[in-house]
């Protein structure tokens, strides 16, 4: 009607009350070339120009290059940070140099094709094996190369990478692809590897060494054999000095067996043998043969975590010559007490998983407090936590220097963690410019209940808007993932959902470089085992977690890095040790707490994302507000914006007025 009375001229001149509409996310002005900037006051003066912007953030990268290079000068005049005591740090192990690691390292270099096209020049199939006391390695090239030059190829590349010189031969004849095959060896790799093998009887030392027949006998009489034109064996590719209760023997069988006929073989394989077998299907056609020469290790009574473990710096020089080395992520210990740690320069992202009750967040909060004690000085721990539940704990007891709980906070936590890369970045050329060190204060970004977060936008059903703000998260941190760690940029994630939706896809995993599983995996689809872990690492897991009962809390595996499956009593603290490491923590202090100043706008700000949809202003436009002083006494005013804090108002409206409890 009100369009008709217009058309006729005789609509009223007084103004009508506009209609009330719900509160939303106020709309993203249309650029101009005046402003860019929400709903500007006239009167206003004019912010600063791109120049001067630019200009400020040049000088601020020029700043921090320059406390770097006087953290380094500290550090050269004799700066010593108390370290870690009683661990190895190296990822290595006993035995680095024997021929079963040189054989697994081969082995595990040649699942990748990039590392065959380096090795040989092409992408030449490849097996190493363990011969006596040396390696030895058989590849077949493709028929149009000369087989001497991929030869030559392969050492040059093997020295130049460090693992020595090998001899090389072309073989005679053709593989089975039709191209050449070629030899490669070292007759002595370290130590002598049989020794393993001889203390558990004469038989299998006879098998290990491959005394002639040896093997093919062992096979026959167990009815692996296969004759066909002559009789055909199974072949031993590789030997493992110890695979937790003794050696081990990795078996490949010929076309048309599987597990199941090695299984049925296993009475006929521990009378030959002479030893209690266990069988371990890697992978379709390649079995490992455990040998169970010693008794079951039974797990420590009490698994405390000491402060001397770990590093302790008491300045920042001291924080940065921790860094340099690595801040170490406790896990737990092994079957022999030996304590599992993850060194984040080496390996810096970590994906935490467990099932319901398995003790996944008691680890959790532990590993934080152990991470805050290392970064006390010059450090950033940022924690973000999807639930809401755990890292309120945690950072009400002085962990962290930031807690993002909203949504809207964990997508600006995530775009500040990237944003301080790409900073990093810059900062980088000038330090191999000025010829610094390339080494950076840590900073450590955690996201609690990962897969609750990038639910909320992967699921069936989600909205537009919040599926673009996830996409957008997703591509951001796995920009950090693949980019971090030569910028002392680190990301743990922890999850109990590894459904679809949860986010974690082979994108992810193919970035993540540690991954640490509580509690016995969940078969199935779209269980633990087969999302989080390789289709040839996931019958050693489910060996390897075979004794966790469903109340056993604390009991886990995890893969180190040399590929090894390790099953692990979690660390946990109680009465005394407890007490001793929390007063260590206190002591070692923390940096001043920061948040994220977000706009007085009764939390429409509550509805942003990483994504810029041209609607919304994406959260990185949220300022960094600082919550506490250089002392680390909070600044009056501003607990608002602190969300650990009972006084944090996000200007969230009132809950449903309609609900009533009886």
């Amino acid at each position: 009607m009100a369009d008709i009375d217009e058309l006729l001229g005789l609509a009223s001149s007084e103004p009508k009350p506009a209609p009330a509409k719900p509160k939303t996310a106020p709309k993203r002005p249309a650029k101009t070339a005046a402003t860019e900037t929400e709903t500007p006051a006239p009167a206003a003066p004019a912010g600063p120009s791109a120049a001067e912007v630019k200009a400020s953030q040049q000088a601020a990268i020029t700043a921090a290059t320059d406390e770097l290079a006087s953290l380094w000068d500290e550090i050269n005049r004799g700066v010593t940070c108390p370290g870690p005591e009683d661990v190895r740090v190296s990822p290595k192990g006993d035995g680095e140099e024997s021929g079963d690691y040189v054989s697994r390292l081969w082995n595990q270099r040649f699942t990748d094709e990039g590392w065959r096209r380096r090795l040989f020049g092409c992408n030449a199939p490849a097996v190493a094996e363990v011969h006596q006391q040396g390696v030895r390695i058989f590849a077949e090239v493709a028929p149009h190369l000369d087989p001497a030059s991929c030869i030559e190829t392969f050492q040059r590349e093997a020295l130049a990478m460090g693992a020595g010189e090998y001899s090389g031969a072309v073989l005679e004849g053709r593989g089975p692809r039709g191209g050449h095959g070629v030899g490669l060896w070292r007759t002595v790799v370290g130590t002598d590897p049989a020794t393993p093998f001889r203390a558990v009887n004469h038989r299998v030392y006879e098998l290990y060494s491959d005394v002639p027949l040896r093997r093919d006998k062992l096979f026959f009489f167990a009815g692996l054999g296969v004759k066909k034109g002559g009789w055909r064996f199974p072949r031993i590719i590789e030997t493992i000095a110890d695979a937790g209760r003794g050696p081990a023997f990795v078996v490949q069988l010929l076309p048309g067996q599987d597990a199941a006929d090695v299984e049925a073989a296993l009475p006929k394989l521990r009378g030959l043998l002479r030893v209690d077998l266990e069988l371990v299907e890697r992978k379709p056609g390649i079995v490992e043969l455990r040998l169970l020469h010693r008794a079951q290790a039974s797990w420590p009574e009490q698994v405390p975590l000491s402060p001397r473990q770990l590093w302790r710096p008491r300045s920042r020089a001291e924080g940065v010559l921790a860094a340099k080395s690595g801040i170490l992520l406790p896990v737990g210990v092994d079957r022999d007490g030996k304590p599992l740690m993850v060194n984040l320069r080496e390996r810096p992202h970590v994906l935490i998983a467990g099932t319901s009750g398995a003790g996944k967040s008691t680890l959790l909060r532990l590993q934080l407090r152990a991470l805050q004690m290392q970064l006390a000085h010059g450090g950033l721990l940022i924690l973000a936590d999807a639930k809401g539940a755990d890292m309120r704990t945690v950072y009400a007891a002085g962990v962290g220097q930031n807690l993002s709980i909203e949504t809207a906070s964990i997508h600006r936590a995530l775009t500040y963690t990237y944003d301080l890369m790409e900073r990093r970045k810059l900062i980088f050329k000038q330090l191999v410019a000025a010829g610094i060190p390339d080494v950076f204060e840590p900073c450590v970004l955690v996201i609690d209940e990962f897969g609750a977060f990038a639910a909320l936008g992967l699921s069936d059903g989600a909205s537009k808007a919040d599926r673009a703000g996830i996409e957008a998260a997703m591509v951001k941190l796995r920009h950090v993932l693949r980019q971090g760690r030569s910028l002392g940029v680190h990301v743990i994630l922890s999850t109990q959902d590894v459904a679809k939706e949860s986010g974690i896809d082979q994108k992810l995993l193919g970035v993540m470089r540690v991954r640490i599983m509580v509690g016995r995996p969940e078969e199935g689809s779209g269980g633990h085992l087969v999302k989080l872990f390789t289709e040839g690492e996931r019958s050693r897991v489910k060996a390897a977690t075979a004794h966790i009962g469903p109340n056993d809390q604390g009991l886990g595996v995890t893969v180190t890095a040399d590929g090894s499956v390790t099953a692990f009593k979690a660390f946990y603290n109680s009465g005394q040790a407890a007490d001793a490491f929390d007063r260590a923590v206190t002591a070692a202090g923390r940096r001043p707490r920061f948040g994220w100043q977000f706009p007085n706008d009764s939390g429409a700000w509550l509805q942003r994302t990483c994504a810029d949809d041209g609607e919304l202003e994406p959260v990185d436009s949220i300022p960094v507000i600082a919550l506490e002083s250089t002392a680390g006494n909070p600044i009056p005013g501003r607990t608002r914006f602190d969300e650990g804090s009972p006084d944090y108002d996000p200007g969230s409206p009132p809950l449903n007025n309609a609900h009533a409890e009886f």
